[in-house]
């Protein structure tokens, strides 16, 4: 029993040596006959050679140089130039490269005048500064979107990282096809230092005062008006009164001025004006009548005939762009009133206004 232990033993340590050194050994043990171990450990000549199980290539199994296997390589492929966007070379792939065109020769079917631009990805025609013809009507005629440069989608445009940044402020998006011919140089941002500054007093404003909710004519000639305290700076251009006048004759219209309300009325403006049978707003416009913060004033006109009909609300006085209305006056002696008046004293009715316009700026 020892003797058949002992040669499983060295057959299992043989195998193991044999494996290790790479070589298939064909192995044979056995006794003699006075219980010798005898083991044989020749190569078969078949085991020269070991075949691949990948490719079937036989291969010297003591070669310490690798088998020549062609593992392939990467087939060449022309994926064409790369265009360059900005280089000023319309390159394969781009439709224009900086360039500018005029637009007759772009489609002179459509355009009439105007120099078109070069996109910024080089794949059409920016026509926005180009100007379209127009019908009878006034009607932009959009082009035919064939005869307008659009982008190719299967163009690559691989820009080189030198290229500067685009700046997306200035992107923009609204459909250019429904944009109005526009000259991007010539967008002018003010300078707020050369831009004249705004005349304020330009600005006109006109004050409605009273109303016609009441009436009255008169028997004989008066002078009425309405008083005003003033608390800006003003020049009035224009103001009238509504009323009917009996027939088609001239009447006056006047400006007083006074430090105070209740006296000390100067004249400073008188003007004749033309009336007819209407009933209307009649008096001076395209005047310049400048009035002074803190002083009052009273606007009227005269009647020289009777039969004149007047509107006015009893009840009422009003805030106005440059003061405030202050009340009425009314008075037929003397009339034409002189240069200064002691009859023009104050507001005879308050609160109360002839209906009238007044225009300042």
């Amino acid at each position: 029993m020892s003797r058949l232990f002992t040669l499983f033993i060295l057959l299992t340590t043989l195998l193991l040596m044999s494996s290790c050194d790479g070589k298939l050994t064909r192995l044979s043990a056995g006794f003699d006959d006075e219980d010798n171990l005898l083991i044989d450990d020749t190569l078969s000549d078949s085991d020269e050679t070991i075949k691949s199980d990948s490719d079937n290539t036989k291969y010297d199994k003591d070669s310490t140089e690798k088998p020549d296997v062609d593992y392939g390589k990467k087939p060449d492929v022309d994926y064409g130039e790369k265009p360059y966007c900005g280089n000023g070379i319309v390159d394969p792939g781009e439709e224009c490269d900086k360039e500018k065109i005029d637009c007759i020769k772009l489609d002179p079917e459509h355009f009439t005048d105007g120099v078109a631009t070069c996109r910024r990805d080089c794949t059409g025609w920016n026509t926005r500064q180009c100007a379209m013809e127009v019908d009878d009507e006034d009607r932009i005629i959009i082009p035919d979107e064939d005869n307008v440069a659009t982008p190719d989608e299967d163009t690559v445009i691989n820009p080189d990282m030198d290229t500067p940044p685009v700046d997306e402020d200035t992107i923009n998006t609204s459909d250019e096809d429904f944009m109005p011919p526009f000259d991007d140089d010539m967008i002018i941002m003010p300078d707020e230092d050369v831009m004249p500054p705004l005349d304020e007093d330009a600005i006109s404003f006109t004050d409605i005062i009273g109303d016609d909710s009441q009436s009255g004519s008169n028997s004989e000639a008066y002078f009425k008006g309405n008083y005003f305290s003033v608390s800006s700076d003003t020049t009035i251009t224009a103001f009238q009164f509504y009323i009917q006048p009996p027939a088609t004759e001239n009447i006056y219209f006047y400006v007083y001025e006074s430090d105070t309300l209740s006296s000390g009325y100067a004249r400073i403006f008188s003007k004749s004006v033309s009336v007819n049978t209407a009933k209307d707003f009649y008096g001076p416009s395209g005047v310049s009548i400048p009035l002074s913060a803190g002083k009052y004033y009273i606007f009227a006109y005269r009647i020289i005939t009777s039969g004149y009909d007047y509107y006015y609300i009893y009840t009422k006085t009003y805030s106005t762009a440059f003061g405030q209305s202050e009340g009425t006056e009314n008075f037929k002696s003397p009339n034409p009133p002189g240069t200064t008046n002691d009859n023009i004293n104050g507001p005879g009715y308050t609160p109360a206004s002839y209906y009238m316009t007044i225009t300042s700026e």
